[in-house]
């Protein structure tokens, strides 16, 4: 018996898919804000490489650009049903969502988070 059947395909259609599009569309400038701002303070960092007591402040207004930009960027993915129903995105789209736009809004606070803790 093969592990693998034609009935589990992944296959979707083109609803689900045009769904993903929608959402991509707002998470991938979403991620690309908050790795813009992390790499913007790099040269603060490197500028206080040698005090450990400068870099202190520095480190502490990296966490919390990290984490207002996360912020911002996860009500933006969050809020990908209401951007898509504002913008004319049709129902059958907006109704295959699921629980996508609250897992990628997390992933982006996540990553905001982690990536100012790196």
């Amino acid at each position: 018996m093969r592990w693998w059947t034609p009935r589990c395909s992944a296959r979707h259609g083109t609803a689900s898919l045009a769904a993903l599009g929608v959402t991509l569309a707002i998470y991938s400038p979403a991620t690309a804000t908050v790795a813009g701002a992390m790499r913007g303070v790099m040269p603060f960092v490197a500028a206080k490489d040698d005090d450990p007591d400068g870099l202190l402040p520095v480190v502490r207004d990296r966490m919390w650009l990290g984490a207002s930009t996360g912020l911002l960027g996860a009500l933006a993915v969050g809020a990908v049903p209401l951007i898509g129903q504002a913008s004319g995105v049709p129902h059958a789209t907006l109704a295959q969502l699921g629980v996508l736009p609250a897992l990628l809004a997390c992933s982006v606070l996540v990553a905001a988070i982690g990536n100012s803790a790196t």
